[in-house]
């Protein structure tokens, strides 16, 4: 399998959408799917195809990260180009460091905030190093709109379903705008509702629409906006929070009653959605939620991108 076609595989492996055995109206789109996919590798291939296709060197390549991200580009930029150096911002677990270091030749970790981006920016402005910058990049709209934004279309065609609301995460914002514009360009009427912890230190910074990078886990320095959550802003309706109380029991509920797993995130969103939205659908009205990745560990991440890349 050339890097082509491996990355292709990874954009557009099919996941499964579910009806929800506690209320009919709700539907779940699972991309943690059977293997722990998570919906990141969809946009880290869609970026790093891209950036090959423009023949853009990426043996070295330097990208800030609050956790997923830099694991699922990571093994995208190795399953593409092969041994490289990929430096990032955040390390979520030290066994990982030593995965990713085996795989992709140097992964390096900076503790100090301040240092790591002051650092990372170095290697990019004055080293030549190459960064994505999932924080700036509005490619990553387009990413998701290619990827998952078009499955859906297909998803809900093939069900029959026309959902009122779409409900995800925000994150930064890619995920939902991307899902947004193929809805509207295949004439879905469909309400477009990220969610949030109310609790969160990003939330209130979201909701004013003036997302600072500092308050993102220290991915950014004090004055950088995340110019992707601006842009995407524009394709999201409404953003709705729930309390973390509230997700840890929506959490509880949902491990009891299915035989697999989801994130908290995907929790949060069906607490928003029992809180805020089923009261204003009709019984023939549904709702789909997005659920992010299955809220595994990023080693099981990582496993899944190589049984892709073999061919599961």
């Amino acid at each position: 399998m050339n890097s082509i076609d491996c990355l292709d595989r990874i954009m557009n492996l099919q996941t499964p959408l579910v009806q929800s055995s506690e209320d009919d109206r709700i539907f779940m789109k699972l991309e943690g799917g059977s293997l722990n996919y998570n919906h990141k590798f969809r946009s880290a291939a869609y970026l790093v195809k891209k950036a090959l296709e423009a023949n853009i060197d990426l043996s070295k390549v330097a990208d800030r990260s609050s956790g997923s991200w830099s694991m699922a580009l990571s093994h995208c930029v190795y399953l593409a180009k092969g041994k490289s150096q990929f430096i990032t911002t955040k390390v979520p677990h030290p066994y990982l460091a030593k995965i990713v270091e085996s795989k992709n030749g140097v992964f390096k970790m900076v503790k100090n905030n301040s240092v790591r981006i002051e650092e990372l920016n170095k290697l990019v402005h004055d080293e030549g190093w190459y960064t994505f910058n999932q924080h700036s990049n509005l490619d990553l709209i387009n990413a998701f709109k290619e990827t998952l934004g078009r499955q859906l279309v297909n998803d809900l065609n093939f069900m029959g379903i026309s959902p009122k609301y779409i409900v995800a995460p925000v994150g930064t914002g890619g995920l939902l705008a991307g899902a947004s514009l193929a809805l509207k360009e295949n004439k879905f009427a469909t309400k477009i509702v990220g969610c949030d912890i109310s609790s969160s230190i990003v939330n209130q910074a979201k909701r004013s629409m003036t997302y600072k990078l500092s308050a993102c886990r220290g991915v950014g320095s004090e004055d950088e906006i995340c110019h992707t959550f601006i842009e995407s802003s524009k394709y999201i309706d409404e953003i709705l929070v729930s309390n973390i109380y509230n997700t840890l029991h929506e959490m509880k509920r949902f491990t009891n009653r299915y035989p697999f797993t989801v994130g908290m995130s995907t929790c949060l969103a069906l607490s928003v959605v029992k809180t805020h939205l089923l009261k204003k659908c009709r019984a023939n009205e549904s709702i789909l939620i997005i659920s992010p990745d299955r809220g595994e560990t990023y080693t099981d991440e990582i496993n899944c991108a190589l049984k892709i890349y073999n061919g599961y």
